[in-house]
This record gives C-alpha cells, structure tokens and sequence, in this order.
C-alpha cells in the first residue's frame, strides 16, 4: 500500500542467504546478522504471495545450479527467472542451460562484465576491450557493447545493461537487426 500498487510483476528473493530482519535503522552490511528461515520456507511464503494475487510472478537472484535444482525439486510454483551475473568472461553454460531447460528466464544483471570499476576493484579484464569482440565488432559495424550484448540474446538470456549515457541507451537497443554468425558464436564461446 505504501508503494500505491496492487500487486508486483516480478518479486525477486536478492541473494540465497537468511539475513535477521534488524530495522530500517540498520540496513547496512554491517550491522546485519545470519537469520535461521531457510530458503524454502521464504519460497514457499512467496508462493502465498502469488495465489494471494500480490505478486504474478517470482524468482531468484544470483542463486547457483545446486540451490536451483533444490529450488525447482521443491517449489509448487517454478521460478519465473534466476538474475545472476553473466558474461562473455563468465558465461555459466550449465547454470544457463539448466535453467532455460526448465522455461525460466535467465537475467544477465552484468552482461558487458563490469567494466573498468571491476577491472580496478579487481585486476580483471575488460570485455569490452577483448580483440576477439572488437574484432567482431568491426566487421559488423556495430560497438563491443552490442556484441557483447547480441551474444548472450542468442544464448537465450535476457540483458539489463545500464547507462546513464543517452548514445549507449539508442545503442543498447539497436541488438536485434543483427546476427552474429555461428562463427562469431564460437569465437567468443570457450
């Protein structure tokens, strides 16, 4: 009610740890502690939301292959996606293909793989700089970014990438006029 909403279209459990409820005032990492309701337990109350009708759909967040598998084994309603980090640079084939076996969605919440804050925070490379997707890149005429993007599309994930730059928003929905070939494909796979 607060929100001014009927219902959500998706609500998402963020990430497959129990944190203890500790008050608006201490939402810091910090200040946080390990709860003791399992996974399941949080599931099986989403799932109260939907056949209340709060929610139409939910789903997990950055949960790996043996928690979904656990997950699907035991839930009454199916996920409607797992959002997790993937990449050319981390691309989870057996996550990915695990989840799409069973028509849930699978979100890329980093699909160009982080960038230069990743690569200071991290020592990592860039994708966007990788000579094989720049290579692609110009012979497409299209950026790194959309084929970094165009990749997981064929793959069958779903991209979120975000820009506050309005050029890299136009282009960032310019993926679907291109394929990349199956050549493309198996140079940027491992």
């Amino acid at each position: 009610k607060d929100l001014q909403l009927d219902y959500f279209d998706l609500y998402l459990i963020h990430f497959p740890v129990c944190w203890k409820y500790t008050g608006l005032e201490t939402p810091s990492w910090g200040a946080s502690e390990l709860g003791d309701t399992s996974l399941i337990d949080t599931w099986k109350a989403m799932e109260g939301l939907v056949e209340k009708g709060v929610c139409r759909s939910i789903g997990v967040s950055n949960w790996p292959l043996l928690l979904m598998h656990d997950l699907t084994t035991q839930a009454k309603i199916q996920p409607a996606c797992n959002q997790i980090e993937v990449h050319v640079y981390y691309q989870r084939a057996s996550l990915v293909n695990y989840c799409l076996s069973r028509k849930i969605c699978v979100t890329a919440h980093t699909p160009l793989g982080g960038g230069v804050l990743n690569a200071e925070t991290w020592n990592t490379p860039i994708p966007l700089h990788d000579p094989v997707i720049v290579e692609i890149a110009h012979a497409r005429a299209k950026s790194p970014a959309q084929v970094l993007l165009r990749f997981l599309l064929q793959l069958g994930v779903v991209v979120l990438p975000k820009s506050v730059k309005p050029h890299r928003m136009v282009e960032n929905l310019d993926l679907l006029g291109f394929p990349l070939t199956d050549g493309d494909m198996e140079k940027i796979e491992p």
